[in-house]
């Protein structure tokens, strides 16, 4: 099973896409073009609405109830391998989908499902509130590694093909002890939220002083450390909600070496004094720093951390503290 994810504030956008024509087989498109009921293909509809105006109309009035959310529509790709296609009928469908709604926090938001029959596999989209019916915001945080986790999760409970692989050095593994708090929780470990912030920065990044800013930037609440020897970096370790990990105890990919070596992530002694200064920068100014990085890299100049500019240099053309 593949799942995907995206997410968007133009809900007539995306239904006109799941509603394609071209996506159905001929005979339900020539009743779509003539009549514009969509209602009677709806897989678990939390929603009401025959037409896509009215699915629209009412997915835009939940998010009226929380005009703080920027994106307020996840649009969700369930996508099965051939040799599973003739084991999934409408009911599994609805069954899989109302599980992966109820774990990703959906359960109380309007949603719906619709299958889509342009490719020789079975594969369906789920369209769904990141507002719920009570006004509250469904957080995103770390949907992507927790889609991962739960595409494990759903061959085995509804007897798929396992479909993911994973390299040796990529390998991450939980102790008995921490299987056992995360049934008992059923909420991310630790661990496991590192692991899927370090998922997320690593592939932006090319040398250690990137990632170490992307990971201050996109994740606050995870704090850095760096081990020095003979006045060089020789170890890392991150930490979150009071609790840290070596980047060995990880997994062999997340130490220095590791990061070096599965992942490309270059750190050149000469950028000592840089990463040393950025790890110490207030968090306001961290930012500032990424901004005016990111503002480089959209006119195509170099990035100032791959540079040999010194601290006070990247930021004397544009910041002012």
């Amino acid at each position: 099973m593949l799942l995907k994810v995206t997410r968007g504030d133009q809900p007539l956008a995306l239904f006109n896409y799941l509603f394609d024509l071209r996506k159905q087989p001929e005979e339900i498109g020539v009743s779509l073009k003539s009549t514009e009921l969509v209602h009677t293909l709806l897989i678990v509809p939390t929603v009401p609405g025959r037409t896509v105006e009215e699915l629209t109309r009412n997915f835009r009035q939940i998010a009226k109830l929380n005009p703080k959310v920027q994106k307020t529509i996840a649009h969700y790709s369930l996508s099965l391998p051939v040799e599973d296609s003739g084991k999934v009928g409408s009911f599994e469908m609805g069954q899989i989908s109302r599980a992966l709604l109820e774990r990703l926090g959906h359960g109380r938001a309007p949603y719906f499902g619709i299958e889509h029959h342009d490719t020789d596999h079975r594969h369906w989209h789920l369209a769904a509130s990141t507002v719920g019916y009570d006004g509250k915001w469904i957080s995103d945080s770390f949907d992507r590694y927790r889609l991962r986790q739960l595409e494990k999760e759903l061959e085995l409970r509804f007897g798929l093909k396992q479909t993911q692989t994973r390299l040796v050095a990529a390998t991450k593994n939980l102790s008995t002890g921490e299987y056992r708090l995360k049934r008992r929780t059923e909420q991310l470990l630790p661990k496991e939220r590192l692991w899927a912030a370090l998922d997320e920065c690593i592939p932006l990044s090319n040398s250690l002083t990137r990632l170490v800013i992307e990971l201050r930037v996109r994740y606050p609440d995870i704090s850095i450390q760096l081990k020095e020897k003979a006045g060089a970096h020789v170890g890392i370790s991150f930490a979150v909600d009071g609790i840290a990990f070596s980047g060995g105890k990880l997994g062999r990919a997340y130490s220095i070496n590791g990061l070096k070596r599965f992942h490309g992530i270059q750190h050149e002694v000469n950028s000592k004094g840089l990463l040393d200064e950025i790890l110490a920068l207030p968090l306001s100014e961290c930012r500032s720093l990424y901004q005016a990085m990111e503002e480089r890299s959209h006119i195509e100049q170099p990035d100032p951390l791959t540079t040999k500019a010194t601290h006070q240099e990247i930021y004397k053309p544009q910041l002012d503290f």
